[in-house]
């Protein structure tokens, strides 16, 4: 039971739940906390209540109504000390043991509205920083106020080494959980992407790596799962090229389970990822994948020809190459598909449970024998 480490509220912060792979993440943590026995409060920085994933019952969910652009310098002070305000109160009410918040302007402002209370507060990063967009701004911030966090929590450790030695001294390195996919696989000749219509996606990359292989390989279809708003650009990409027949670009869905059991190849073509859930839940589904070595950790998921494929980022001869291997191979693509199966259960949420249990033991004892909020982790 949590009670073992001292831990029996859990107030989680985000900006919103929409359909990234942060908010995935929240809502299979905060599920399995919430059967583990954890009273959770998930505090949103949105106004609005709808999420893109469906949460458990028992958790409780509040909206702070704290999004959107404070333009001006002036403005944007004054309109970030008054979320800073509004986030010590409510994160109070919640009476919290423990406050994580996720993603970095986020977990800025959290940490910063909890200076001088003794619930310990963890940062959680779940991009790559090195890579991420933020503001300079707010880039500099993480730096900053991060020092204060009592706990950073990134993916792997090539996010670590972003850090100065200061945060890296607490820092700790715990991979996303990867919910298990249920139901029969029963294969079509179909490749799947999952993930926004955006361009750090590379999707564009993708329908042209098809359309090399396409008459070759003229009763294989493409899927795309997700929108965003570079749909225009890429429905002109899939005319352009006639593939209106075999591309298609269905939307968001909140549960892509019976698209994974249905696919016989995955394929993530990103610039950049922290931790690939869309990737890592095919790999759990049992669906031979394709990934490019995006530099943040993608050899801690798949060794290459073992549990999948991996090529260079932005090549789009060696992404055609690879898709065309497997295309042509069905044993390979199961072989593959086993033992990428297998290698998930490492992401299980028991097993990576096990790392938050042994982070929460840490801030606890220390917190309640010393009575100081602000924790020295060693």
């Amino acid at each position: 039971m949590p009670l073992r480490h001292g831990v029996k509220r859990l107030t989680l912060v985000i900006s919103s739940m929409g359909e990234g792979g942060a908010e995935r993440v929240l809502s299979i943590l905060s599920d399995y906390w919430a059967e583990q026995g954890y009273e959770i409060t998930l505090l949103l920085f949105s106004q609005e209540m709808e999420t893109a994933y469906v949460l458990n019952s028992r958790i409780n969910v509040r909206t702070l109504a704290l999004q959107g652009e404070s333009g001006g310098l002036m403005k944007a002070m004054s309109e970030n000390w008054r979320r800073i305000r509004l986030l010590r109160r409510e994160i109070s009410r919640s009476r919290p043991d423990v406050v994580l918040s996720f993603m970095t302007e986020t977990s800025v402002l959290c940490v910063l509205a909890m200076v001088g209370k003794v619930t310990p507060v963890v940062a959680c990063e779940h991009s790559d920083p090195f890579q991420d967009p933020e503001s300079r701004v707010w880039r500099i911030l993480r730096w900053r106020v991060f020092r204060r966090a009592d706990q950073v929590v990134v993916l792997n450790r090539y996010a670590r080494s972003y850090f100065p030695s200061v945060i890296r001294q607490k820092t700790r390195i715990i991979p996303n959980p990867v919910s298990p996919v249920h139901g029969q696989r029963n294969p079509e000749k179909c490749i799947l992407a999952v993930g926004r219509l955006v361009p750090v996606k590379r999707y564009d990359l993708l329908i042209e790596a098809f359309s090399l292989l396409y008459h070759q390989y003229p009763d294989w279809s493409l899927t795309i799962l997700g929108e965003g708003e570079l749909r225009p650009q890429l429905e002109r990409q899939i005319e352009a090229y006639g593939l209106e027949d075999s591309v298609s670009l269905p939307g968001w869905v909140p549960d892509p389970d019976k698209h994974l059991l249905k696919a016989s190849l995955f394929v993530l073509c990103s610039e950049h990822e922290g931790f690939p859930m869309a990737l890592c839940e095919a790999m759990a589904a049992g669906v031979a994948s394709v990934s490019v070595r995006y530099h943040c950790g993608i050899e801690d998921i798949i060794n290459d020809g073992e549990n999948g494929l991996i090529v260079d980022v932005g090549d789009v001869q060696s992404l055609s190459q690879a898709m065309d291997t497997l295309m042509n191979d069905l044993m390979l693509r199961e072989s593959l598909g086993i033992e990428a199966k297998r290698s998930m259960r490492l992401f299980n949420c028991e097993n990576v449970g096990k790392y938050w249990d042994s982070l929460f033991a840490k801030l606890l004892p220390e917190k309640n024998k010393t009575g100081q909020g602000s924790l020295i982790n060693k």
